[in-house]
């Protein structure tokens, strides 16, 4: 289970303290946040000059316990976040220093707020092609670089991308509960909407099997397109359970129904929400594919669909609507069900023969410490690891802002698929037949 830390309302307040790092004199200002583990600060670069002002942000958390788990696990986030930090489109790392309980964490200073607010409070994508496509390339070239460097991000949200305010320029940040290990079995280990099926380890019988944390990245990266298309989020789990992401199993043209996407949109996301991970699209593809595209949006889309509010609260479409999430990671109490053909009827997805996928084991043991440093939590103040519901938590701001997918749990196919049946179903058919035979 995620380790406990100590309430962030007993931290003093460090406003007007002065902070020296390296070269670097700063005197924390206001506070701009706070979480489950610390808090961050706006901090003056006092040796700048007056007439141009330099801000880092300073991020304060308290100082874990030696060789604890906390420690190994803030260690990791800052050992690969410093791996990946001179990326343009990611968030600096620039120094720590630790003062007796206190750790200091210096990172370059982000004013235009998260992704999430651009998108949902802003609206600066709004049929904006030009922008979606600029903004979405620099988050490939950013998790790109992080991978060719071995490090997964493993929570790839918009919560987790902060942004100028016009939405331009993109940087990844909190790398709580990134990894070097490119095959994992820490299933759930992120925001469970942004997972993908093999993350989750639960269904297509991937419960045990080590999935690939590169390919987990590319699936969050798809979801976060849609995001940014639609003010949508996709499904609220890639679960066999969830409405929307089993009427996208038996339809794959389902976004196509559903979302003012245009026919190159959804030949993307078909590519990159493909259940077997081994056939997902690349990164390099997946940027040829964002190049080459015309425009995300459909050339005569309905007004409904695009309409950034939905004039009636009333509507199914409300179930899937762009919401904050939360980060997980797995828990002992979290368990893995397989679905059994007795009990429902299980939807094979296509190209994937009988749901059974064989990935490689993983190079670790899921009992081991470097295990448990690779499921634990980020300690930073903007998450903080905890059980996720398949309900998505409503915005912070008690808006409903985003549009959600039209659910039609009776779903025509429109193509073949192959679906297993009740077994006694199956015999009461057979029986039929050679009575009809006979």
């Amino acid at each position: 289970m995620a380790p406990k830390q100590p309430a962030t309302e007993s931290f003093p307040d460090f406003s007007g303290k002065l902070l020296c790092a390296g070269r670097l004199r700063l005197r924390l200002q206001e506070c701009l946040g706070t979480g489950a583990y610390g808090k961050v600060y706006r901090s003056l670069d006092t040796l700048s000059p007056s007439d141009n002002p330099i801000y880092y942000a300073v991020k304060v958390l308290r100082v874990p316990k030696a060789n604890s788990l906390d420690a190994s696990l803030q260690d990791r986030e800052f050992r690969h976040h410093k791996r990946v930090g001179e990326h343009p489109n990611i968030i600096s790392f620039i120094d720590v220093v630790q003062e007796q309980e206190y750790i200091y964490v210096v990172l370059e200073l982000c004013d235009g707020g998260d992704l999430f607010e651009a998108i949902v409070t802003n609206n600066v994508f709004y049929q904006r092609d030009d922008l979606i496509k600029s903004s979405f390339l620099q988050l490939i070239d950013a998790i790109s670089y992080c991978h060719q460097n071995s490090v997964y991000h493993r929570d790839i949200k918009p919560e987790n991308i902060l942004c100028s305010q016009d939405g331009s320029s993109l940087y990844v940040a909190d790398f709580g509960l990134s990894t070097d290990v490119p095959l994992s079995r820490d299933f759930r280990c992120g925001s469970v909407e942004y997972m993908s099926p093999d993350c989750i380890g639960r269904d297509f019988k991937f419960k045990g099997r080590a999935y690939s944390t590169r390919c987990n990245d590319i699936w969050a990266l798809g979801v976060v397109l849609v995001n940014m298309i639609t003010q949508r989020t996709p499904w609220n789990a890639a679960r066999c359970d969830d409405d929307c992401f089993k009427a996208y199993l038996n339809d794959e043209d389902y976004f196509l129904r559903v979302l003012a996407i245009s026919e190159g949109t959804n030949r993307i996301l078909k590519r990159v929400f493909r259940v077997d991970p081994l056939t997902r699209i690349s990164l390099s593809e997946l940027r040829r594919e964002i190049t080459a595209i015309d425009s995300f949006f459909p050339p005569c889309a309905d007004p409904a669909k695009l309409s950034p509010v939905l004039a009636s609260t009333d509507s199914p479409r409300n179930s899937a609507a762009l919401r904050r999430s939360f980060s997980s990671t797995p828990s002992v109490d979290i368990g893995c069900l397989t679905i059994d053909n007795e009990g429902c009827e299980m939807v094979v997805p296509l190209g994937v023969p009988n749901g059974f996928l064989t990935l490689p084991a993983a190079a670790h043991s899921g009992s081991s410490l470097a295990s448990s440093v690779d499921s634990g939590g980020p300690i930073t103040p903007e998450t903080h690891p905890v059980h996720v519901e398949t309900d998505v938590p409503d915005m912070e701001e008690g808006q409903d802002l985003g549009l959600a997918l039209h659910v039609e749990v009776q779903v025509k196919p429109t193509r073949p698929v192959e679906v297993t049946m009740h077994k006694k179903v199956f015999f009461r058919r057979l029986i039929e037949k050679l009575k009809v035979s006979s």
